[in-house]
């Protein structure tokens, strides 16, 4: 005999949460486990709606007495648990994201934090017994970045920033090479040094930070390659590595840059109010107000402002935006209409069958927001591969470094093979090919 089931979602629960990969989910299952007379508690999903399904025995307990235990489960763990987004500015390249996260993951009463690079987006989630926002806030801070609630207005300049130093780097190598090659020697070196600071500035802020934090990553395998170039002679071979690694991280961020305003466009397509039908009149109102079963004018050309089914009325929509299709679907009574899709010579009257939360436009802008912080399994190998190839990288160089010094090279050139590792254990070619295949 099947048990009978109740089906919660998080929303009603945690309005708080921002992903049913949240610790404090975990935490408001196993609190309503202990209950008397349930017998199973997992996560499912009705409709698009994320939720709880608890299996009960209505022998022990009611579905009323069920509903009051799982909503004083849900205050009590909401009370504890704080969500929020932080904004992060300064991140300039992927291993931003590996600094932040880590540093922020042994703070006592951290559960959550995961960032979007793209987004430069920290999704956060603590225990406020233990910790408060602004203690975190000023822990990001100390790593060099900046973090606030809401999102800061940046300016071309700040946007292109990191772009801009790189190309000043690029300029800076090619009158230190042409000035070289006409004998102007002391002013050649003095754009050397300019290309090391523009080029390398993020690098060693990001390695340092990394070496703080008993990590380390392949661009600080390139960094110690161009220090070490410097100290042999070799001002414009090391400058050179460092503007190729700078280029490509400007590049990546560049290209990240403009897939979060594509996203952000998307989400832009959803108007702010809609016109509701209610005893025969007309009345404006703010698209969060929206209820089930709300009745919805949209009129010819407008861009359909909910997820719902046609009521009344037959029009061609363009659901270009949510599926795709360049092609108007012809919509008629009982058809299903999307947020974001614009009507075409007709008009509808459609019924409300999702709050605005779970917009289909909506989800789709969360979901990549949400993929965005979560590593995929080749990245995860990835990471785990640097923090042995690195290390291995350094033994080797300075292994290598120690033989040629023992079989009576000088010092320079015992130095000169060590670089020769480490350069060649940095992947330049992929460091520059990535972002590019992505512009």
């Amino acid at each position: 005999m099947k048990t009978p089931k109740h089906f919660i979602a998080l929303t009603g629960l945690l309005p708080d949460a921002i992903d049913a990969q949240d610790a404090c989910i975990k935490h408001l299952t196993d609190l309503i486990k202990t209950e008397q007379g349930l017998i199973e508690t997992h996560l499912d999903e009705h409709n698009g709606i994320k939720g709880i399904c608890i299996h009960y025995d209505p022998n022990q307990i009611t579905l009323a007495q069920l509903k009051i235990k799982v909503a004083h489960a849900g205050a009590k763990i909401a009370e504890a648990y704080q969500h929020t987004r932080l904004y992060i500015s300064g991140m300039d390249c992927s291993d931003c994201t590996n600094i932040v996260e880590h540093a922020l993951s042994h703070m006592p009463g951290v559960l959550t934090a995961k960032v979007n690079y793209a987004g430069q987006l920290l999704r956060l989630e603590y225990d406020a017994k233990q910790i408060n926002l602004q203690q975190i806030i000023k822990k990001i801070k100390q790593l060099g970045f900046t973090a606030t609630q809401a999102k800061p207005i940046k300016n071309w300049f700040a946007n292109n920033f990191q772009l801009f130093l790189s190309g000043l780097a690029g300029l800076f190598l090619i009158l230190s090479w042409l000035l070289n090659a006409w004998n102007f020697s002391a002013l050649s070196f003095i754009f050397i040094i300019f290309t090391y600071l523009c080029a390398g500035i993020f690098t060693l802020r990001n390695s340092w930070q990394l070496l703080v934090q008993k990590q380390l990553d392949i661009d600080l395998l390139m960094l110690i390659a161009a220090i070490g170039a410097a100290a042999i002679g070799s001002w414009f071979e090391g400058a050179f590595l460092l503007f190729l690694f700078s280029l490509g991280h400007a590049l990546e961020h560049k290209a990240l840059q403009r897939s979060q305003q594509a996203i952000e466009a998307l989400a832009s397509f959803i108007p702010q109010t809609a016109t509701l039908l209610k005893n025969g009149k007309k009345k404006t109102i703010a698209i969060k107000d929206i209820q089930f079963g709300d009745l919805i004018l949209v009129k010819a050309g407008q861009i359909i402002p909910v997820d719902g089914q046609v009521a009344q009325g037959h029009s061609s929509v363009n659901e270009a935006a949510i599926t795709g299709e360049a092609i108007p679907a012809d919509k008629q009574a009982d058809d299903l209409v999307y947020a974001g899709s614009i009507n075409g010579e007709g008009t509808l009257n459609i019924k409300v069958s999702k709050l605005p939360a779970e917009f289909t436009i909506n989800r789709l802008t969360r979901m990549v927001h949400e993929s965005s912080t979560r590593n995929a399994s080749s990245e995860r190998f990835a990471n785990k591969f640097s923090k042995i190839f690195v290390p291995t990288a350094l033994i080797l160089a300075i292994l290598y470094m120690i033989i040629f010094l023992a079989l009576g090279e000088s010092l320079s050139i015992a130095l000169a093979h060590a670089i020769t590792i480490l350069v060649a254990a940095s992947p330049c070619a992929l460091a520059l090919a990535s972002p590019v295949a992505i512009i």
